[in-house]
């Protein structure tokens, strides 16, 4: 017989150079910064004893509210995101490698939301770019106000292919 480890849903946060202050506030005040130049660590006593948080490594709130810090690659095998009750990240939609465009949702600092259609780079096929004017159509905009507009412009930067029917041929004389 096999069976499958029953895991309680858990807190985490990944440590990178932009979550280095939220990864303190997280852990409490026994956490450490370790500033090694490019290289910052984070210190914390755990009940096992010390553990250092490298870049990408991720903190773990187990049940009893105690820190543990998981490998990157151990955490993406070990657990999978459990969204909240009406909570949608756009991050979380698993990206198809042949993807050709998407559509972001992006919050500016005084809290309004517009909506931006991006495609891969023409050369950094890893890289999203927001789409621009330059694309060839009028009355398309760089952001959307609402996903239902964004969602009417994405197929002319999908590879969508235009439909073409004829309606009417002239009469020949």
């Amino acid at each position: 017989m096999k069976f499958r480890e029953k895991t309680p849903i858990i807190e985490a946060i990944q440590f990178t150079d932009s979550t280095i202050t939220k990864c303190i506030e997280f852990v409490g005040d026994d956490c450490r910064l370790i500033d090694e130049g490019s290289n910052p660590k984070l210190w914390f006593q755990t009940l096992g004893g010390e553990a250092t948080v490298h870049l990408e490594d991720w903190i773990v709130k187990v049940g009893d509210g105690n820190f543990r810090v998981c490998p990157s690659d151990g955490f993406d095998a070990t657990y999978e995101r459990v969204q909240g009750e009406g909570e949608v990240c756009l991050d979380d939609i698993p990206v198809p490698r042949k993807a050709k465009a998407r559509i972001v949702e992006r919050t500016d600092p005084i809290g309004s939301v517009s909506y931006v259609i991006q495609v891969r780079h023409w050369l950094f096929k890893w890289l999203w770019v927001d789409t621009d004017y330059g694309y060839g159509s009028y009355g398309r905009m760089r952001s959307y106000p609402t996903l239902d507009a964004a969602n009417k412009w994405l197929p002319w930067y999908d590879g969508t292919r235009e439909r073409n029917r004829v309606i009417l041929y002239s009469p020949n004389e």
